[in-house]
């Protein structure tokens, strides 16, 4: 799917995978998509789920690819959730779409499926840190430019609805992804991703926000850096200053009760 380009803040949409013990470089990213927020949940789920208590993040993505639906044809499906410090929302949608060459476009608006809760079931965890970036060390330049010895990137292997998530990890710091596996090894929702913004063209803070839970407990990881542009810097200097520099990470863990269903329009399809 394509969408209209923004200056302001933008999603990187693809993944590479990174040499173990390492996070993946994002200075040679391309960041061209709109990201969706939270405001564009369908407004029955965002009613449905307003909370007193504070937010301590949230994030809605779209799976890469489009499904057929029984009612609506090829549609596109989006995977929200916002976490407070007692209790997780996770939100589904869709919308129809149609196809045009390689490019799908959509025809109508998002859509509500389903919305759940989990309230926390005990104490709720928290840890704030300064992580290193945690980059390779940079390679040797072979002749016609391209880094001697550079890993090959390839795509990881992950279902359609973590692949955004899938995405934002590689670029997160090692200790912080182990950190995270070892409290949710296999998530059943894994959904976040990596975004830039950028100010006056040249790129500023990234941030990756991403939700990982199973059955027992729910895990946020919130990493965000900043790098203010110096006079004249180009914006090949300022993206590699941004790459290289480290991580403030916020991790919240959550107990879980086990989930209500609090809006459902419809039978969740077996394919989402």
């Amino acid at each position: 799917m394509t969408e209209q380009p923004s200056t302001d803040l933008v999603r990187r949409p693809h993944a590479l995978a990174t040499r173990p013990g390492t996070s993946g470089d994002t200075s040679t990213l391309v960041f061209d998509a709109r990201p969706l927020v939270w405001g564009d949940v369908p407004a029955a789920l965002r009613r449905a789920a307003r909370h007193e208590a504070p937010v301590v993040a949230d994030r809605a993505v779209a799976d890469p690819v489009v499904y057929r639906d029984d009612e609506h044809g090829l549609v596109e499906v989006m995977r929200a959730w916002r976490a407070h410090r007692d209790r997780l929302y996770v939100a589904l949608a869709l919308r129809p779409v149609r196809s045009e060459g390689e490019q799908v476009r959509p025809t109508g608006p998002w859509q509500p499926v389903g919305l759940r809760r989990y309230d926390a079931a005990g104490e709720v965890r928290r840890r704030v840190g300064q992580v290193p970036a945690g980059l390779p060390p940079a390679a040797p330049r072979g002749p016609a430019g391209v880094s001697a010895g550079a890993a090959r990137p390839v795509r990881p292997s992950v279902d359609p609805e973590h692949a955004s998530a899938a995405d934002a990890w590689t670029y997160l710091p090692q200790p912080v992804r182990t950190s995270a596996e070892r409290a949710v090894p296999v998530p059943d929702d894994w959904i976040g991703d990596l975004q830039q913004r950028q100010v006056r063209g040249l790129p500023r803070s990234q941030e990756v926000v991403v939700l990982r839970r199973d059955g027992d407990r729910a895990l946020v990881v919130r990493a965000s850096r900043e790098v203010v542009p110096a006079r004249g810097v180009t914006e090949e200097e300022q993206s590699a200053a941004l790459a290289r520099a480290d991580w403030t990470v916020e991790q919240v863990v959550l107990p879980t009760a086990r989930p209500r269903l609090l809006e459902a329009t419809r039978e969740v399809p077996t394919w989402i």
